[in-house]
């Protein structure tokens, strides 16, 4: 059986690898060809698969026993999970749940130097993947991850302009390329989570994957409908809210679409933002849609095969919980470009801290985790939705 240690090393090798091919594209300022899409998805869902895997192994090797230094049958010294139940167990400390860029799709393990070896590895990531399994814009959207949280202005471009065709001697006409910005700021997002001293001292808990876990979907329940259905004006906007109707369905199917309706929704998005688009679906449409055919009766759903997602129209797909559900007037179903999406993640990441003298009265640590968010589409047109018929 594979040690703990050793799943970090192929975790840190395929991040290593995915980092790379990033790089190696933006570098020479191409998009990525079919077969570094390819890799890039398998490492993806490998890096998905060994957070779940690392987890479970460490959990064991701690249950056993089991300390990094056996080997070399060197006495046992503090380690990060070590340190990390020292905090719980003690209820002080502080530390920030550090964010870095998508193209890494993991999560910092350097330390801060106010106390960032409070927090291990692998509750940092457990609170991070747990946090990105609902909104699918934390995974596939532009991440802008900051110190504080002033006002971040980013710039847009509306159009490049024009040339002209000019005949010999005659003066350069065209038109200059429009720019804009779109401004992000912080909408906080906080909770409390109270653990009893009697959970703390049982060692045989997972206590760090139960704070991540409970921390992480907590926060997710707020900032999920906001980057989705957000307003803008005391949360972020989300990319529904900017969706334009490329297709209203038709009337007595329940808001049901067509192979038609699909494809015409494919077909209005601009080809500038097909490149990288996405179908983002609620779970109700997802399963109406997999049931469907061309009109030849083929299957217009193609499964995960060899490391490569799901794709619909020879896109791949993605579920959104917050979407509207399947039904009239619904918008369930949209096809756009998450790259034109930013996400602001200020102080970079989430603060976390503990205390017990809060209540102190009734023997609980308390954890606070403080999150600062702000999101916005940069482009009005990069991202279309189908809406169910009205009746």
């Amino acid at each position: 059986m594979l040690r703990s240690t050793d799943l970090r090393d192929e975790h840190k090798r395929l991040t290593g690898e995915h980092l790379t091919i990033m790089e190696a594209a933006n570098a020479a300022a191409r998009d990525l060809t079919r077969d570094e899409r390819s890799r890039l998805f398998a490492i993806e869902r490998r890096l998905t698969a060994l957070l779940d895997v690392i987890a479970d192994t460490e959990t064991a090797e701690a249950r056993a026993g089991y300390v990094d230094l056996i080997r070399t049958k060197e006495p046992r010294t503090m380690t990060e999970n070590d340190t990390l139940t020292s905090l719980l167990r003690s209820g002080t400390g502080r530390t920030t749940l550090r964010y870095v860029a998508r193209e890494a799709r993991t999560l910092m393990t350097t330390p801060d130097a106010a106390g960032g070896y409070t927090v291990p590895h692998r509750t940092e990531a457990d609170i991070w993947y747990q946090l990105e399994q609902g909104p699918p814009m934390l995974r596939a959207g532009r991440i802008f991850a900051t110190t504080g949280g002033n006002p971040l202005d980013v710039p847009t471009v509306a159009n490049f302009g024009t040339a002209v065709a000019v005949s010999q001697g005659s003066a350069i006409g065209g038109t200059d390329p429009s720019l804009g910005v779109v401004t992000l700021g912080a909408h906080k997002v906080a909770q409390l989570l109270q653990v009893s001293r009697e959970l703390l001292a049982d060692s045989a808990a997972d206590v760090e994957g139960f704070v991540a876990i409970a921390l992480a979907r907590n926060l997710e329940v707020k900032v999920g409908p906001w980057l989705t259905q957000g307003t803008g004006t005391t949360e972020p906007i989300g990319y529904l809210t900017h969706a334009g109707t490329a297709v209203t369905g038709g009337t007595g199917v329940a808001g049901r679409p067509t192979y038609s309706d699909l494809v015409d929704t494919y077909g209005a998005l601009d080809a500038k933002y097909r490149r990288n688009a996405v179908w983002l679906l609620h779970d109700t449409a997802l399963t109406a849609v997999r049931r469907m055919t061309d009109t030849s009766g083929a299957p217009i759903w193609a499964p995960a095969a060899n490391g490569n997602p799901e794709t619909l129209l020879g896109h791949p797909v993605v579920t959104d919980p917050y979407l509207p559900a399947l039904g009239t007037a619904s918008k369930s179903i949209v096809f756009g470009d998450p790259t034109a999406y930013a996400v602001r993640i200020a102080d970079g990441g989430i603060d976390l801290e503990a205390s017990r003298d809060y209540a102190f009265n009734q023997d609980l640590t308390t954890f606070r985790s403080v999150l600062r968010i702000d999101a916005a589409p940069l482009a009005n047109d990069a991202f279309k939705a189908f809406r169910g018929g009205t009746a």
